[in-house]
């Protein structure tokens, strides 16, 4: 019950901030962050890789190795989270071109939304995995 109720909010803050998005940012920037969330959630499901999945069937399947389970779990999804972002910090120059299709105005602001967008993505991952956790331990109301 708690992980729907995170997911209804969120949702509703994505509804009741949009008209105030768009009427604080101009149109151009609001843009600019819908393709960028239009990415994530593109990118976000390819990053955790169904690791949520893989964690319960393991879980399930060697119920006297939790811990072991835990750990392995983090491991990956930290491995995987740090090389993405490296290779999104290295090529950083490269992401924001492509995403202002070759328009170099505004490079420097793009380069900041790509670093923001880098850190989220982490931070999807690490969420998945405490949500994972908590449902394992408690599981759902």
């Amino acid at each position: 019950m708690v992980y729907g109720i995170s997911t209804i909010l969120s949702r509703l803050f994505n509804f009741i901030l949009t008209p105030i998005y768009t009427t604080v940012f101009a149109p151009g920037v609001y843009g600019v962050f819908t393709k960028m969330f239009s990415y994530v959630s593109i990118i976000n499901p390819i990053l955790a890789f169904g690791m949520e999945t893989t964690f319960f069937r393991y879980l399930n399947k060697h119920e006297d190795k939790k811990q072991e389970v835990y750990n392995n779990s983090f491991l990956v999804i930290a491995f995987i989270s740090t090389l993405f972002l490296i290779t999104a910090l290295v090529f950083t120059d490269f992401l924001a071109k492509y995403t202002l299709n070759g328009n170099i105005s505004g490079l420097a602001d793009q380069k900041s939304y790509i670093h923001f967008f880098c850190l989220d993505f982490i931070r999807r991952c690490y969420k998945c995995y405490s949500f994972c956790q908590v449902k394992s331990r408690w599981k759902t109301l």
